[in-house]
């Protein structure tokens, strides 16, 4: 038998026709498919449809949306679920191929170009399973494709024990400020922050951001055509910025602390402001108090009545803070510092995972021109 061959998929998988008809799965265990392959739960409207129908999906077998197919996912729940008419569910067929492998090849780009190529050329933009059959992979034998699995899964597990980790991390940064706020007496914010209004003269810098809901400085939506960004307000390393034109609108507060070690610039509508010289507090504890939600609710609370919901920066400023000694504050930075070095990490691992597929997959068709 050759190292890899070049087949057509359609010999090697079947579609799945299990039912629900006794109604062994209810509304809960209806389930779909994301655009970054993963198993998630339906986002659809159950309360007319029959679930009788729908079809339940196996360990290890496939779902996709034919309106969709880019979005397709192996079932690694370990349990049996339902999905509904609008997804198709396949399994695979043969000793020869392991579901795993497959998956592998389902996360490259030359499948997504597939789909899209014939997906996009049907008046209805659908991808049928004439076009799933059709797909031509390169089968290496099954100690090779136990390989790439093997690499592909380390690299999953990897992240998952990283994600794990992350709820730990954000749990014990919470009991720790649930705890500042019993022990300590509040202090009004006033006392150790002021207002900075550095303007970007000349326009040098061009970084514009934004800060959205997560408390994270993003690249600027904004329309910068024409614009004179030497009106922009300056960001330096260490400092804040908000925007408080809708907070109790939205019922969010959208403030970041600029922590990249280098300068940007946001809208002239924002506030920007930093610590105050020798205060007992540190701009990253700061941070992690205005993160909470109690004192995200409370400052929508202390907003004005107008529809935009603004709030004033002598409402803002008067937030109270509790304000541990420094090396306990220190303690509690240092927890969120580890949880941000874990998520970076993770997201690199991520890129690595998304990296790995189509290297693992070219590697297979490189046997098969040697066979």
């Amino acid at each position: 038998m050759p190292n890899c061959r070049l087949v057509r998929l359609g010999d090697y998988i079947k579609i799945r026709k299990d039912v629900n008809s006794n109604l062994l799965f209810g509304a809960k265990n209806v389930m779909g498919v994301s655009q970054d392959k993963r198993i998630i739960e339906t986002k659809a409207k159950l309360s007319d449809n029959d679930l009788s129908k729908f079809t339940i999906v196996h360990p290890s077998d496939f779902i996709y949306n034919p309106r969709n197919a880019r979005a397709i996912a192996i079932n690694d729940l370990d349990k049996q679920f339902i999905i509904s008419w609008n997804n198709s569910c396949f399994y695979v067929d043969s000793e020869e191929l392991l579901p795993e492998y497959l998956n592998i090849i389902f996360r490259c780009e030359a499948y997504d170009d597939y789909v899209q190529y014939y997906a996009w050329g049907s008046s209805t933009e659908v991808f049928g399973w004439d076009k799933m059959f059709d797909y031509i992979i390169p089968l290496p034998t099954i100690e090779k494709q136990k390989e790439y699995v093997a690499i592909y899964s380390n690299l999953l597990k990897l992240s998952k024990n990283h994600e794990k980790s992350f709820d730990e991390l954000q749990k014990l940064t919470d009991l720790f400020m649930d705890a500042m706020v019993e022990k300590y007496e509040s202090k009004e914010i006033g006392n150790y922050i002021e207002l900075v209004n550095k303007r970007n003269k000349g326009g040098f810098i061009t970084d514009v951001r934004g800060v959205n809901i997560d408390k994270e400085f993003m690249p600027s939506v904004a329309n910068l055509s024409g614009v004179d960004l030497s009106k922009y307000k300056i960001v330096d390393n260490n400092r804040f910025a908000t925007n408080l034109m809708h907070v109790g609108r939205d019922e969010r507060l959208p403030i970041s602390l600029n922590s990249s070690g280098k300068p940007i610039i946001v809208s002239p509508a924002y506030f920007t402001f930093k610590m105050k010289e020798d205060v007992n507090v540190l701009p990253e504890y700061l941070f992690l108090f205005m993160k909470r939600p109690e004192t995200e609710r409370y400052a929508g609370f202390i907003c004005d009545s107008s529809v935009r919901g603004n709030l004033e920066w002598s409402r803002f400023i008067e937030i109270g803070i509790p304000v541990p000694p420094i090396d306990v504050q220190e303690s509690i930075v240092a927890v969120h510092h580890a949880l941000e070095m874990r998520k970076n990490l993770n997201e690199r691992i991520k890129a690595l995972i998304k990296e790995i597929s189509p290297v693992l997959i070219k590697n297979a068709k490189d046997l098969c021109s040697e066979s």
